[in-house]
């Protein structure tokens, strides 16, 4: 039985895969969306019913959506669908855009006035592999209120998984987890972070067996179920690595040592 109170029914952040694919191949990429091979953008109707069923749950989202991919903008002006609908359940909390930086230069006006009058800001996380050029990329916002973030230049990843067979406490591993307060919402479920939404693509590709049910579905739970399982780990965390750390490059060919 939860023992959470009314006042506890908040999310800090909602994480939206708006599409699958991303036109880089970051070694280890957390949301495993070097593996797709296939296009796919996420269903806007899909979208709607799960933020209708949050708002008829009670739940607050206390920060921010974030819009992510792989490669959110590969979507264009398709996004103006997506901010509108978040805007429509939710009108105060912030939303990102969280890309690559590729194709800022290309995004339209249409879009970024979309997100001037809507408070959607840009975080812009450059791998290594490939340069932007921030002044051009400044140059399309001064005018705006937009807040273009540019994250710390990611030269260091760290391994997802732990070495083939081995486990850890789960305790442990969530309490020093980077991932869990911005949990995915997809498809009616929700899951602690990205790994947990889309390890089943590694599974697919690999053979590999980490658990692919960490997640709640929202339509049979309970507000206070909800929360009180995304406060706590879950199977998968007890694969989780997260201290190795390795240089972080584009590859050609995808191994399953990238995540381990």
């Amino acid at each position: 039985m939860s023992t959470n109170t009314s006042k506890e029914k908040f999310i800090r952040k909602i994480e939206i895969n708006v599409i699958n694919k991303c036109g880089m191949k970051c070694q280890g990429c957390s949301h495993f969306a070097s593996l797709e091979k296939e296009e796919e953008i996420y269903s806007l109707d899909s979208l709607e019913s799960d933020l209708i069923q949050l708002k008829t749950l009670g739940i607050k989202i206390k920060q921010e959506f974030k819009l992510i991919g792989g490669e959110p903008l590969l979507i264009g002006d398709k996004l103006i669908d997506f901010i509108n609908l978040i805007r429509k359940y939710y009108n105060e909390q912030r939303i990102v855009i969280h890309t690559n930086g590729l194709l800022v230069e290309k995004m339209s006006d249409e879009l970024i006035d979309c997100m001037d009058k809507n408070n959607v800001h840009l975080y812009i996380s450059k791998m290594n592999g490939y340069n932007i050029d921030k002044n051009k990329i400044n140059a399309r916002f001064n005018k705006t209120r937009i807040c273009c973030l540019y994250m710390d230049d990611k030269e260091t990843f760290s391994k997802i998984f732990l070495p083939s067979g081995k486990t850890k406490n789960k305790l442990l591993q969530y309490s020093i987890c980077t991932r869990k307060c911005c949990h995915t919402l997809r498809n009616g479920k929700l899951f602690v972070c990205s790994v947990a939404a889309f390890v089943y693509r590694l599974n697919r590709d690999f053979g590999t067996k980490y658990p692919e049910n960490c997640f709640i579905d929202i339509y049979k739970n309970s507000a206070e179920d909800i929360i009180e399982f995304l406060r706590n780990p879950t199977e998968l965390c007890s694969h989780c690595d997260g201290q190795r750390k390795y240089e972080q490059n584009q590859v050609k060919n995808i191994e399953l040592s990238d995540w381990m």
